[in-house]
Formats: C-alpha cells, structure tokens, sequence
C-alpha cells in the first residue's frame, strides 16, 4: 500500500524493537520492518542519532530561459562545487556556492533562495560561457539534501532498535544512488544476499568513530563538527 503525502512524526518503538509509524495526524501503520529513507530529516525522526551524524544542506540553483544548444554535456567547476547542464528544451540550469548562504548552507532546513547564493552562481555562469551574458534567469529554487561527516551515506541495519533499517545522507548523490539501494533495502530486509559490502556504509558507526567534520564534499567550506552539526 502506496500512502503519499502522509507526514511521519516518529518511529513507534517497543520493548526495543521498531514496530511502525505514527502519522502526524496521531494515526498508526504497524510494521514488522521499518525503513527510514529520509535523507536530511533523518535525524528529526531518530533524536537517538548522534549530533552531527547527518546534518541538513541546503542547495540553490537557478534556471536559464530557454537559449539554443551550447552545452552537449553536464559540467562541474571548482571540484564540482559549482555544476550544470542544459536541459530539453534549452534552459540552462547551475547550481552551487554554498559557501555564499547563511552558515554555508548547512544546518538549515528552509528552502529558501538568498541572493549572495543565487548571484555567485549568476557570476560563475556567465564567467565560464561569455555567451550567456544578458540570457535572463527565470527560475531559482532551493532544496535540502542530507550531508555525513565522512561524505559516505548510512545504509543498513542500525542498533537503534531491532528491525530499522536506515537509507540516508547521500550527500549531494542521492538520485545516483537510489535504484541499487532499493534493491539492497529489500534484500536486508527479506532475508537475501545482496552481494554488497555494507561495512563502509554502516548507520551506527559514528557512534564509534564520532562525527568529527572530514566530509571532501564540503572541504573548503565547513569542515569541523561544532561548526557543521548547527541546532535547528
């Protein structure tokens, strides 16, 4: 059964075992299996996370109107901090300079556009393709993306209680990633051997380890766990 637009408020929890979900509007889905695949918001439905497991990012990106074809691939700037591509259509969209939003973009969960953010990536754009100077932007958008200390996302079984299984903090590379993590939820969770090395990817390592900042994602920006794990 498919629910959408259905906001979870938590994890129902008994005698240390996950049994279901409670729904913002107070009802319940029990469930022998509970899988949390909320990336950014993960650590607003498992408190028990330690601080700083996965923190929130904000993103920005803005979009061109339409202009003929100039760009046949996707291209990254500045260790891929700034990115872009043109779409079907002809729009060019580019997205990046986290380090210009408020707290470089991390520990926030507004989705919300600012324009030292939007501007920096304006500047880039034109910098690097001269001939898209006076192309007007139609469309900025922010949206939130969960980072790790380490740059690896948590997948797997996790201690919290018996029978969660956690998929999330993707760092940036969540779409790349989703087919094969479905197919490797499913098999965690039935029973199957998946063929994979999850020990990379553990939900509870930092438990371990601690949070301390060495995401490669963010070098440059905020690379320190006081700094990256902000309250919200």
């Amino acid at each position: 059964e498919l629910r959408t637009h259905t906001p979870v408020a938590k994890v129902l929890e008994h005698s240390g075992r996950a049994e279901g979900v409670e729904l913002l509007d107070g009802s319940v889905v029990h469930a022998d299996q509970v899988v949390v695949a909320t990336n950014s918001y993960t650590p607003l439905l498992l408190r028990q996370l330690p601080e700083g497991a996965i923190v929130p990012a904000r993103g920005q990106i803005l979009a061109t109107e339409p202009v003929a074809p100039i760009l046949p691939l996707a291209w990254g700037n500045n260790f891929d901090k700034e990115y872009g591509r043109q779409v079907p259509g002809g729009p060019i969209i580019c997205g990046g300079f986290r380090r210009l939003d408020e707290q470089e973009g991390l520990g926030l969960y507004e989705e919300r556009v600012t324009l030292p953010v939007i501007s920096g990536i304006g500047k880039r754009l034109v910098g690097l393709f001269p001939v898209l100077k006076g192309v007007k932007v139609v469309r900025c958008w922010a949206e939130i993306m969960g980072f790790t200390p380490d740059g690896l996302p948590l997948i797997g079984r996790t201690g919290i209680m018996d029978g969660l299984t956690i998929v999330a903090g993707f760092n940036g590379g969540g779409f790349s990633w989703g087919a094969i993590n479905g197919k490797i939820v499913a098999d965690e969770i039935t029973g199957k051997n998946h063929g994979f090395d999850l020990s990379f990817f553990r939900p509870d390592r930092f438990e371990e380890k601690g949070t301390a900042w060495h995401n490669p994602y963010t070098a440059g920006e905020k690379n320190s766990a006081s700094q990256a794990a902000l309250p919200v």
